[in-house]
């Protein structure tokens, strides 16, 4: 009979934890927004790079890539910008 009239140890508790999960509640949710304001703000991200770069089978200058071209270029009468030196 003694134990049925005094009270439950844990009761006030169960009336409390209300609270705390009301507390926890707003803790999560301000970590929510924050999280969702670094998505928002944050810059997007970079194209992806290709696995492989392509390699480069020549390693000869772009200049002399020009002058080869234009030693087996044949000259025609028209590309002429000078001519032969004669003895008057």
């Amino acid at each position: 009979e003694g134990d049925s009239e005094e009270e439950h140890p844990y009761t006030f508790v169960k009336l409390d934890e209300s609270l705390y999960d009301f507390i926890l509640a707003e803790e999560e949710e301000e970590k929510r927004k924050e999280c969702r304001s670094f998505i928002v703000n944050r810059p997007p991200a970079p194209a992806p790079r290709p696995m492989c770069s392509p390699v480069r089978e020549e390693n000869t200058p772009y200049i002399v890539q020009v002058f080869q071209q234009k030693a087996t270029r044949v000259p025609s009468d028209n590309d002429r910008t000078y001519c032969d030196a004669r003895k008057p």
